[in-house]
């Protein structure tokens, strides 16, 4: 595990959590003015900030985003802390959040109680979004831009949190035998067709220099059978919600793309040759079973490969949306990272491609033969491939 020592830019005194969270994948590697438009979106009056308490929830701007070495990462516990004052994860020796104050008790109790009554109606959000989508961005300057896309992304941010707690409760109305991957590969009828996608946009991320193609949902089908034991009516609302969620980072990506026309130049951001592992602390992590988890329903066999290969099972540290140009070549991904809410597990699961997240893939031997089932998120290694 790296240390003080060994990565620059860390703290030289005292304990430090820094994580790769799905955070980090709207700009795994920022640029100057990507990582200064972050901040202004967690900052304090920020469209974040805005949107916690129109749900009556006390959000702190903390300032948990850190480069390191290019990379974005959180700082855990300023993350933690920005909703719970009253936790930490330095309690104890599992590193789990733990109440290890008595000041901010009462704000992290109200928090946690406001968090897991959010909620929403798809017909108010998808009108709102569909407005966004559709108006013309005609702001002159970056200061006006800015106002107008933060605007829109307290709505989104929102969107996104409903979408959460959505998963949530379908994830607690489903029999034991069914995983919240399989659940989700499944659209019942209710699901509204997808919109026309944007054109002429560029990139995938929040990133002002993504230069990849922009890559939206891909399939629309109804399931023609789904088990008796999924809540019917639970699941139409969550998958709506993702949906909801994925017009969502249209609007973004168009506010971005806006932006980058409007800026005089774009410093290039630092993008190592060798990524940073996914956690750096200098804590001394339990060491725990692998609990892998599965975001994208379907059995899948193939030869772990580090690179798009035909017929190969990919390793990646994240599910980054540029993964979606390549669902046509491979049969599954394996990633030290993802959520299950994002546009890379969205897709897969609409596609039928089996993605398991939270594997620790250095342990993986590139080359052999496996196979992986995106229900359970179990990953198992055949022989050695001839």
């Amino acid at each position: 595990m790296p240390n003080q020592s060994s990565i620059s830019g860390l703290p030289t005194s005292g304990k430090f959590f820094f994580e790769k969270t799905e955070v980090c994948d709207v700009a795994p590697y920022p640029s100057a003015e990507t990582f200064a438009l972050l901040q202004e979106l967690y900052a304090k009056d920020g469209p974040i900030d805005r949107a916690y308490r129109s749900q009556g929830i006390r959000y702190t701007d903390t300032r948990f985003l850190r480069i390191i070495e290019g990379e974005l990462f959180v700082d855990r516990e300023r993350e933690l802390q920005s909703l719970f004052p009253s936790h930490s994860y330095f309690v104890g020796t599992d590193y789990t959040p733990k109440p290890s104050r008595i000041k901010g008790f009462l704000t992290s109790l109200r928090n946690t109680s406001r968090l897991q009554k959010i909620h929403g109606s798809v017909d108010e959000y998808r009108a709102r979004l569909r407005v966004m989508l559709d108006r013309e961005l005609k702001t002159t300057t970056i200061d006006e831009a800015k106002r107008e896309f933060f605007d829109d992304y307290e709505t989104i941010f929102t969107v996104n949190l409903i979408a959460g707690n959505a998963i949530t409760q379908l994830q607690r109305s489903l029999p034991k035998d069914i995983s919240i991957a399989e659940a989700l590969s499944y659209f019942p009828e209710g699901i509204e067709p997808l919109w026309k996608a944007p054109t002429g946009l560029i990139g995938s991320t929040l990133e002002f220099t993504d230069e990849s193609a922009f890559i939206s949902n891909a399939v629309d089908h109804i399931s023609t059978s789904i088990p008796d034991g999924i809540p019917l009516k639970i699941l139409q609302n969550t998958q709506n919600f993702l949906r909801l969620r994925e017009y969502g980072r249209w609007i973004a990506i168009r506010h971005i793309n806006h932006l980058r026309d409007l800026y005089p130049h774009i410093n290039p951001p630092n993008v190592p040759i060798v990524p940073l592992p996914t956690i750096i602390t200098d804590q001394k992590l339990p060491i725990a079973p692998i609990k892998s988890i599965g975001v994208s329903a379907g059995i899948a066999t193939g030869i772990l490969v580090d690179s798009p290969t035909k017929g190969g099972i990919l390793v990646v540290s994240t599910l980054s949306p540029a993964l979606v140009q390549h669902f046509s070549m491979i049969v599954g991904i394996i990633a030290s990272h993802g959520s299950i809410m994002s546009h890379c597990a969205i897709v897969a699961r609409e596609m039928g491609l089996p993605v398991v997240t939270k594997y620790p893939i250095q342990t993986l031997p590139i080359g052999k033969r496996v196979t992986i089932d995106g229900g359970t998120g179990r990953v198992s290694i055949d022989e050695p491939c001839a």
